[in-house]
C-alpha cells in the first residue's frame, strides 16, 4: 500500500490509496480519507494534505498530515480511528506541531519497534534567500505515543540520552541563575506543573524569552525578530532544546518548533532563568566505527565510560 497528498476539487484536503503486487505496478484504490475544513474549525486541515503518513500504532489506525493551503505551509495535524482495509473514518483530529517551523513529518520505527517521527524545519520566514546558510534543519527523534483517550504526543527519543554528555548546571529556586552555556546545544527543563522563566541571550541582546504558565496552560515565547508565539495545552514537565537558531519545545499536552535568531558570537550565550528549572548543556558523543557496528547489530551503547563533561562555566547570578 502507498498513500500520497491530494487535494479535491470541493477544497478537501485528501490522502489517495494505491496497491501493487510487486512494488511496481501500482493500481489506484480510492481516497484513503479526506475532509473538508475551513479555519474556524477546532483542527484546520487546509486544502491539500501533504506528506501523508499512515500507520497503526496499539489499537488505533493513525494518518498524520501537513496542512497546505492557498501556496502556503502550516503545521502537522493528526487523526485517530478506523480501517476497514479501503477506508480510514477519523474519530478525531488534533494539532500535532506548534509555531511555523515543523513541517514534512515523517514516520518509521526504530528497532525495538517503537513508533517514531522527526520533521523538517523550515526557516521563517520561508523561502528567504538570506536563511538559506541554515536551511533545511531536521527535528530531534521522537518518539509517537497514544493514550487510552486517543490523544497523540511526542516526546524526545529515549536514545537521545544514551548518545548525550550533559553538565548538569546548579540554579537557585529563589533568585535568578544565569549560566554561559557557549555554542553548545541546551537541554532545559522546566518542573512538572511549574511556573519558569528562561532567556537565552548573547551579551545584552535576547533571542529568546520563555514564560511558563501552568494555570493558563501555555508557554509563550517572545523571540527577537520574529513574531511572539504561545504553545498551547501544556501539562506535566516542559522540555526545552536549543540549538544553534533552533527551539523545540515538548511536554505531554503538545509540541512545538521555532526559529530564533542566530548568534554572531555563539560563545557568549548565556541561560537566566528563574522557577523549577534545570539547565543542562549538551555535547553529543562521536560514533566510532565500534559503536557503529555495535548500533547496526542492536546493541546501541550507553555515554562512554571515562568520558569528560564540557567546559561550561557559570557567568555569575
Amino acid at each position: 500500500m502507498a498513500i500520497l497528498a491530494a487535494g479535491l476539487t470541493d477544497g478537501s484536503g485528501a490522502a489517495l490509496q494505491y496497491v501493487s503486487p510487486d512494488l511496481r505496478a501500482w493500481t489506484f484504490d480510492g481516497v484513503l480519507s479526506s475532509r473538508v475544513s475551513t479555519p474556524t474549525d477546532a483542527v484546520w486541515t487546509g486544502s491539500i494534505w501533504e506528506c501523508p503518513q499512515f500507520f497503526r500504532l496499539k489499537d488505533h489506525w493513525v494518518l498524520l498530515v501537513s496542512v497546505w493551503d492557498k501556496d502556503e505551509l502550516y503545521h502537522v495535524a493528526g487523526a485517530v480511528g478506523d480501517y476497514d482495509g479501503h477506508t480510514f473514518t477519523p474519530r478525531s483530529w488534533q494539532r500535532i506541531t506548534y509555531g511555523n517551523c515543523a513541517y514534512a513529518m515523517t514516520s518509521f520505527e526504530d528497532r525495538d519497534g517503537r513508533r517514531c517521527v522527526m520533521s523538517w524545519l523550515r526557516e521563517e520566514p520561508r523561502n528567504n534567500p538570506e536563511l538559506t546558510v541554515r536551511a533545511s534543519a531536521h527535528s530531534l527523534v521522537s518518539e509517537l505515543t497514544i493514550d487510552d483517550t486517543g490523544v497523540l504526543t511526542l516526546l524526545p527519543h529515549r536514545n537521545f540520552e544514551a548518545l548525550t554528555r550533559y553538565t548538569p548546571l546548579t540554579r537557585d529556586a529563589k533568585e535568578a541563575s544565569r549560566f554561559r552555556v557557549g555554542a553548545n546545544p541546551v537541554d532545559i527543563v522546566v518542573g512538572p506543573n511549574s511556573a519558569g522563566h528562561v532567556l537565552l541571550t548573547e551579551h545584552d541582546d535576547v533571542r529568546l524569552d520563555l514564560v511558563v504558565d501552568p494555570e493558563a496552560g501555555v508557554a509563550r515565547l517572545r523571540r527577537a525578530d520574529y513574531p511572539t508565539e504561545t504553545l498551547p495545552g501544556i501539562s506535566g514537565a516542559l522540555r526545552v532544546v536549543v540549538d544553534a537558531d533552533i527551539v523545540e519545545i515538548y511536554s505531554s499536552g503538545s509540541y512545538g518548533a521555532y526559529r530564533i535568531s542566530p548568534a554572531l558570537n555563539p560563545a557568549a550565550t548565556e541561560v537566566t532563568c528563574t522557577g523549577n528549572v534545570t539547565v543542562r548543556a549538551v555535547a553529543v558523543d562521536t560514533i566510532d566505527s565500534a559503536d557503529a557496528r555495535a548500533l547496526l547489530s542492536g546493541a546501541l551503547p550507553g555515554p562512554r565510560e571515562g568520558s569528560q563533561p564540557i567546559d561550561t562555566t557559570r557567568a555569575g547570578s
